[in-house]
């Protein structure tokens, strides 16, 4: 009996870190330091909150003048892999419409070369997936320029992506990816610089916390998850299989 409680124990262990494809998690709870993945650097103006002003701890502090985060060497995910965005924001009420939360890929103009999700121009409740020459947008009945903490995350399984808010579904689109990893990743922006519009529409103005990127398609359940879960990660699949085996064989073992 205790040998097999023991066993157990280590099954459980093994398995606790096991987290569904996370390739990148910064928490801003200190500073840029990751919880999976590369460190990011805060650039310009930008700052780790104090006081707990995150949705869960602290955030990345944003005035909307050109100051960002950016992760050197970690370049986001590339052509048309399956990927998953997930961060949380809360933008100011006179936010400017067309600005982007994070981005990664090329600045120039090649087809389909960028992947920036924001909000699309002329709008508080519509987002955008920047690809170049094609972009990908959904209304979601939602504001999200209200100063208020808001859950938003994109997927793509290849084929399709959804886009989710708040832990809701706001439309699907089956327009191609083929995404470059020339420039890193960058928060607060999107991959082409403000000044190619001479605006300063593309900088975020507010707080972003919690960004989560995945290199696979999280489905909707599990995105709904993230939302009624801040700062949390979701975990593999095969790891709650094992826990639920493992139980259940505990189970019996003490009958």
């Amino acid at each position: 009996m205790k040998k097999f409680v023991v066993s157990m124990a280590v099954v459980i262990v093994a398995c606790a870190g096991a987290q569904a494809g996370i390739v990148e998690h910064l928490t801003f709870d200190i500073d840029g330091t990751a919880a999976t993945g590369t460190d990011a650097v805060l650039v310009g103006d930008a700052a780790v909150t104090t006081g707990g002003m995150g949705i869960s701890g602290e955030a990345l502090q944003l005035d909307g003048d050109g100051d960002f985060a950016t992760t050197p060497g970690f370049k986001g995910i590339a052509g048309a892999d399956a990927r998953t965005v997930s961060l949380w924001v809360k933008t100011a009420v006179n936010q400017a419409d067309g600005t982007f939360f994070l981005g990664w890929g090329d600045t120039g103009f090649g087809s389909r070369v960028r992947y920036d999700l924001g909000l699309q121009k002329g709008t508080s409740d519509q987002l955008r997936n920047e690809l170049n020459a094609g972009a990908i947008t959904s209304n979601t009945g939602t504001t999200i320029t209200d100063d208020a903490w808001h859950h938003i995350s994109l997927t793509f399984d290849g084929t399709t992506t959804t886009f989710y808010v708040d832990g809701q579904t706001y439309g699907t689109s089956t327009t191609s990816v083929n995404t470059t990893t020339t420039e890193d990743l960058v928060i607060g922006t999107g991959i082409r610089p403000a000044t190619e519009f001479n605006e300063n529409a593309r900088w975020t103005n507010g707080l972003i916390d919690d960004v989560q990127i995945y290199d696979e398609a999280l489905t909707g359940d599990q995105v709904a998850t993230l939302y009624a879960n801040p700062g949390t990660v979701v975990p593999e699949p095969a790891t709650l299989a094992i826990l639920g085996i493992g139980a259940l064989a505990l189970g019996r073992r003490r009958k």
